[in-house]
């Protein structure tokens, strides 16, 4: 009779669990490196991408918004207005749509002293 061997049962010496605890460890270090990294970077960039230069395209933006505004509006016609007012059932003519378009565009140009850029009070008021 032959004797079947039992696979070998890990034990926490054993050079698996080791090299699994240094992933592990090497995971945890280049996340929290990355945690503490990820602010600087972030700060270092968003100043130089939301500036408002002139030619740049966060201006553009800002004067002229990409995003229209449409409002739509649907109304509708009583065909039988003298049934209706004796307790008829409406007939209605749907008319439409009326169509309304928010044009917003910002001048940054003042009025008073000709200058084309913005200057902030220390109350945060143009």
């Amino acid at each position: 009779m032959s004797e079947v061997q039992q696979p070998s049962q890990s034990r926490p010496g054993d050079v698996g669990t080791k090299q699994r605890a240094r992933v592990q460890g090497w995971c945890l270090s280049l996340f929290l490196l990355l945690c503490l990294a990820e602010p600087i970077i972030v700060e270092s960039k968003t100043p130089q991408s939301t500036a408002l230069l002139p030619g740049s395209n966060s201006l553009q933006s800002w004067l002229v918004p990409p995003v229209r505004k449409d409002l739509k509006v649907y109304a509708f016609h009583v065909r039988n207005p003298e049934q209706v007012q004796q307790g008829g059932k409406p007939v209605l003519e749907e008319v439409g749509p009326f169509v309304y378009t928010a044009v917003t565009v910002k001048d940054s140009v003042d009025q008073d002293s000709g200058k084309e850029h913005l200057q902030y009070n220390e109350d945060g008021e143009t």
